[in-house]
């Protein structure tokens, strides 16, 4: 069976596809102007920190990883200095490398153990004063 059109009902469809063509076209500007406005580079660092703020995990492991390389770096300028023996230097690569593993793996346990450390050592200290 073959649909027939008359002209009527032609120029109906044809306007209710330039209605949806219009609407259409509103709606991809409007997201145009989302997406641009997102990728602008202060709307990226602004949405960055917030997700960066929002997770207390990606925080505590970043910190956790900073304060590991940094205990690392530190270690191994204490053992291999201003040193060009070579095996010294193996050896402070190696050290600074346990370290980091170490203090990234175990930062909390390590800060607990430090605080303990540093309570008794002020505790005594306040002692020794009176």
């Amino acid at each position: 069976m073959e649909i027939r059109y008359t002209s009527e009902s032609l120029r109906a469809e044809i306007k209710e596809l330039e209605f949806k063509q219009a609407r259409e076209r509103l709606m991809l500007k409007e997201q145009f102007v989302n997406v641009y406005e997102n990728l602008k580079p202060g709307n990226l660092l602004k949405s960055l920190i917030s997700e960066f703020s929002a997770t207390d995990k990606i925080k505590n492991d970043i910190l956790d990883t900073i304060v590991g390389m940094g205990s690392g770096y530190i270690s191994r300028k204490l053992i291999v200095r201003k040193s060009n023996n070579p095996f010294l230097k193996l050896a402070g690569l190696v050290v600074q490398f346990g370290i980091t593993t170490l203090f990234a793996k175990h930062y909390s346990s390590i800060q607990e153990t430090i605080i303990v450390y540093l309570k008794r050592f002020l505790a005594q200290r306040e002692e020794t004063k009176y």
